[in-house]
């Protein structure tokens, strides 16, 4: 099996060996010069500006927050780590080949999800190149999906430097490569285009552009950074994907802190309560026409179960919001249950879900048991729920076009069904 060195010109280098992904933590004894790199880059941002091109399309000021929406709808993924080998930003593209939800991967390591099948030499292996050496990697690794089917496949792997050189974070490229021919050719462009060269504009375009290469041939088109364009590489990452990525899931690791928090002292539990207590209450009083004595009755219900399974809650996907909006629609069921209702009206005006004649569609849950788990909880928390697409998008871990979309697809394909 041919595994490629950084120095491969068309004989496969013996320095390289089969490998996983980063999923070992990386190590910093006194001979790797830890004092020079930062185990942690969190937060990392330089006094050089992001990049110098006002005329190039992607230029907005500094922040180029278009950069991760447009990431999200190519067919290549890309992965970035941290130093420890834990996963800071992932393009939509890492869900189609692992199985996992980006909201999943964010804050993991690769290792806790689809890797660490491989033998310790391979780890250190490559290790030695990306953390000693500072060069890329290319080889062949076995993987894990969430559905556990085991599968081999080429990964390509290179640290990110900043202005000065200093290693800050590891970028894992998975263009679409469905053949062997494409995946030798792609090793020697990969190879031939980071090795010993630096991370400019030009390097950034030539990234993005093979990411957005479809195996058939056909292409995305991608606006350029410039040619002439100055740029910082682990400042760039960072402003244009790493930070987005933690206001996404900001409102998630403020939940886990509060949780953990509520359930070594029971006290606690009302931070939680002062935090989403206003929202729930609003989702009662639209749902209730405005009666707020029940409303109040409910929302202490929701409080009260959450506070009672608050030991054995483990959080998945999503901000603690989205379990207590879960728990709130089963006491509102139960409530109109107990007053014979048969079913929780939909609310949204212009965007209910109407067939094509004008009817409202019956039984809305029923239909829904034929959707996928995504779009079952996206149609739920749109229509059941009342959330803004925004909302949606940062509960799910994928943008807002994303959520618009599989919103659309869905209300066709129920319309189909009904």
């Amino acid at each position: 099996m041919a595994i490629f060195s950084p120095g491969w010109h068309g004989v496969p280098g013996p320095s390289i060996r089969k490998h996983t992904d980063i999923s070992r933590r990386f190590s910093r004894s006194s001979d790797r010069g830890s004092s020079e790199r930062p185990s942690r880059t969190r937060g990392f941002v330089t006094d050089r500006p992001l990049f110098s091109c006002p005329n190039c399309p992607w230029y907005d000021g500094g922040m180029n927050t278009n950069i991760k929406e447009t990431l999200d709808q190519l067919p290549g993924g890309l992965l970035i780590t941290d130093l420890d080998s834990r996963v800071l930003y992932a393009s939509a593209a890492l869900e189609r080949r692992t199985g996992f939800e980006v909201a999943e991967i964010v804050g993991k390591k690769p290792g806790e999800l689809w890797g660490g099948h491989m033998r310790k030499q391979f780890y250190a292996t490559l290790w030695h190149t990306i953390g000693d050496e500072c060069q890329p990697f290319v080889g062949e690794v076995a993987n894990t999906r969430k559905n556990g089917a085991k599968h081999d496949e080429h990964i390509y792997i290179l640290p990110i430097r900043d202005g000065g050189g200093i290693t800050r974070y590891f970028a894992e490229v998975h263009p679409e490569l469905t053949s062997r021919e494409s995946e030798l050719s792609f090793a020697h462009e990969f190879l031939g285009r980071t090795k010993g060269q630096s991370q400019d504009a030009q390097f950034f375009d030539w990234l993005f552009t093979r990411l957005a290469r479809r195996e058939n041939g056909e292409s995305r088109s991608l606006p350029a950074l410039g040619t002439d364009t100055h740029i910082d590489p682990a400042n760039f990452l960072y402003q244009s994907l790493i930070l987005p990525t933690e206001q996404l899931y900001a409102r998630r690791r403020d939940d886990a802190v509060l949780i953990a928090r509520a359930k070594e002292d029971p006290e606690q539990f009302s931070a939680l309560y002062k935090k989403y207590a206003p929202s729930l209450r609003e989702y009662f009083l639209k749902r209730l026409s405005g009666e707020r004595v029940l409303a109040e009755d409910l929302l202490q219900e929701t409080f009260l179960r959450a506070f009672r399974y608050l030991p054995t809650f483990r959080s998945a996907n999503a901000s603690y919001y989205t379990y207590l909006l879960r728990v709130a629609h089963s006491v509102l069921v139960n409530q109109f249950r107990k007053e014979r209702y048969e079913t929780v009206a939909l609310t949204g005006n212009e965007e209910e879900i109407v067939a094509e004649e004008g009817r409202v569609w019956p039984d809305l849950e029923t239909l829904l048991l034929n959707l996928s788990p995504l779009e079952r909880e996206i149609m739920l928390m749109k229509y059941r729920d009342g959330l803004k697409v925004r909302a949606i998008a940062t509960e799910v871990g994928k943008s807002e076009n994303a959520v618009k979309l599989i919103l659309s697809r869905t209300r066709k394909k129920l319309r189909v069904r009904s």
